[in-house]
């Protein structure tokens, strides 16, 4: 037995005729009715950073005072720098039905978000490996870039005063 929704969906099954002008149609009384599961709480994500830092962008611009997502050892670690340098207020990691979610809390100033832009560097499709000389600066030094190198995630500063390079995760001004 299923124990999630069940969605009946009617499924076209035609084959693709040609009409004198060429465009194709499918007959209307061909139809197969099929049982599709509906999973609304399953969801597969291929770049889950992405979604994260997608998540702190439209909570600003929505003006929330704070957001929850599924939480990770990346996302903390993120989280951490973000608050070090002054981005976020805090964050915490709690358990909401046997998942870990992380909870963090927004800042502004003078009611404008703290955070004016922040990006997605390397991703699944193209990572961006940089060298100890090769780190870029993020608005002239005035932004963030935040590596994941072999001693954890750090900004790119610290990343240069340790001599180290590594994956360049995201930019944040």
């Amino acid at each position: 037995m299923l124990d999630l929704p069940v969605l009946v969906v009617v499924i076209a099954m035609g084959l693709r005729e040609k009409t004198k002008s060429g465009s194709p149609f499918f007959p209307y009384p061909k139809f197969f009715l099929g049982l599709v599961e509906y999973r609304s709480n399953i969801m597969s994500m291929s770049d889950p950073i992405a979604d994260f830092l997608t998540r702190i962008r439209n909570a600003q611009m929505a003006r929330l005072p704070n957001i929850s997502c599924p939480s990770s050892k990346t996302k903390t670690a993120i989280s951490q720098v973000l608050q070090n340098e002054g981005f976020i207020g805090s964050y915490n990691v709690s358990d909401e039905d046997g998942k870990a979610v992380i909870n963090i809390e927004l800042r502004y100033f003078q009611g404008k978000p703290v955070i004016e832009e922040i990006r997605r560097v390397s991703r699944p499709g193209l990572r961006a490996y940089k060298g100890a000389q090769n780190i870029p600066k993020n608005r002239a030094g005035l932004g963030v870039a935040i590596l994941s190198t072999n001693q954890g995630l750090m900004t790119d500063r610290q990343a240069e005063a340790a001599g180290i390079g590594g994956e360049v995760l995201c930019t944040v001004f």
